[in-house]
Formats: C-alpha cells, structure tokens, sequence
C-alpha cells in the first residue's frame, strides 16, 4: 500500500507539470487568437531552465518524432532553441508577414519587421510594457532611452 502512495505522489508531479503547461499554452493561444496575427504555437517555454538545459539535446530527436505525426515539421526545433531568430534572420517574416506571434507556454512574443508599426508600439508605452528584465542587457553603459523610465520634473 505504500508503494502505491508513493508511485502516484511521483507520477502526480509530471501530470499536474503537464495539465498546467497545456492550459497555459491554450490560454496564451486564445490571447493570440484575438490579436489576429499569424500564430506560431511552441509547447514549451524558450526561457525554462530546464528547457535550456535539454534542448540542443533533445530537440532534434523531439522534431524527428513529430516529423512522423502531419503538424509541420522541423517547426518545433526552429521556435524553441535560443537565438533561433538570430538564425532564422528574416526567413519567418518572409513566410509569415510583416507581424507575427510566438505562442509558447510561458508568454507570446509579438515579432513586427514593419517600421511604421514598431514607432507605433514603441510610442504606446502604457498599452505595450516592455520587459524590463529582458531590456536590462541594454544598461551596461547606463540608463538609454530604451531602458530609461519616464521621470517627472516637479520643478
């Protein structure tokens, strides 16, 4: 009876791993949804730990197995590895769009490649926060305007 007890409290933790990545993936993708922008869908998160760890060894054989199931292959390994849109350069866009949202368990990412679009989003501060952990890289020689939160004068 206690072996019992103890291969369901471990097989419980992986269950609720993967019952609460699959409802943030479809509630991230509704999100997406209502934007109306191409949607590319990663079932994982990019920025896990874990994730970084394991992919660029277990990336290529994850594609191969969902290369045998109609779902585009070679999808799941292109999205979900750092830097991908370094090597991916503009090919995405041309595939997709000028605009185009990656959907994955953690967040969207909202990818735009249309100048007039971006000083749009760039100038609607408060409808498009910026990630301040993500824009702190750009600090390393002090507060810019990327980075640099709007001070009140109260002279």
């Amino acid at each position: 009876m206690a072996d019992l007890r103890l291969w369901s409290a471990l097989l419980l933790l992986p269950i609720t791993w993967v019952l609460w990545n699959a409802y943030t993936l479809a509630s991230n993708y509704a999100v997406a949804r209502r934007v109306g922008a191409p949607i590319v869908v990663v079932p994982v998160n990019p920025e896990s730990p874990a994730w970084m760890l394991v992919s660029d060894y277990l990336g290529p054989y994850i594609d191969y197995v969902l290369s045998w199931i109609p779902l585009g292959s070679g999808s799941f390994t292109r999205y979900a590895h750092r830097g991908w849109d370094v090597h991916d350069r503009a090919n995405t866009f041309l595939e997709l769009g000028d605009a185009f949202i990656l959907v994955t368990t953690g967040k969207n990412w909202l990818y735009v490649c249309n100048a007039e679009t971006l000083t749009e989003l760039l100038q609607r501060r408060t409808e498009f926060k910026r990630p301040l952990e993500i824009m702190a890289v750009l600090d390393v020689f002090g507060p810019n305007l990327s980075t640099a939160c709007i001070i009140v004068s109260l002279h």
